[in-house]
């Protein structure tokens, strides 16, 4: 089980009302912790990071495939991809030169209001997202 982020922004298209270009600037894949009981025991059926470590943190001999693949994201997207896996299992990559932009990325919005925000992406991914509450640090 893994938590996917992906980073970017948004702006207004120009072109088209409810609509918001995206750029996407990088992403992380992480291990997720597993639940645990009213007693505060994890779940042992969920799997741990020793397991996503040996699934996820085996070295390979890349491919000539993912080894072009990697190149022609770090020259044209400035891609700064993981060398391996940080000691929580956690990978990442940034994207110095985003991806996206208009006509490539977007996202209608179908709903939005205090707490949530809807929409439907350009291959018709529909996100559904709430609102958090941050802790006062005052």
């Amino acid at each position: 089980r893994a938590l996917q982020t992906v980073r970017g922004y948004f702006l207004p298209d120009p072109d088209t009302p409810n609509r918001l270009t995206v750029w996407f600037t990088g992403g992380q894949l992480s291990p997720v912790p597993p639940p645990e009981d009213e007693n505060g025991v994890p779940d042992a059926s969920y799997g741990g990071l020793e397991e996503w470590i040996a699934l996820f943190g085996a070295e390979h001999k890349k491919t000539w495939g993912e080894t072009l693949s990697n190149l022609g994201a770090q020259l044209l997207l400035g891609a700064e991809l993981p060398a391996g896996m940080e000691a929580d299992g956690s990978m990442a990559y940034t994207l110095h030169r985003p991806f996206g932009g208009h006509g490539k990325g977007y996202v209608d919005v179908l709903y939005v209001d205090d707490e949530l925000f809807i929409t439907k992406g350009n291959s018709n991914t529909v996100h559904v997202m709430t609102t958090q509450k941050r802790p006062n640090l005052e």
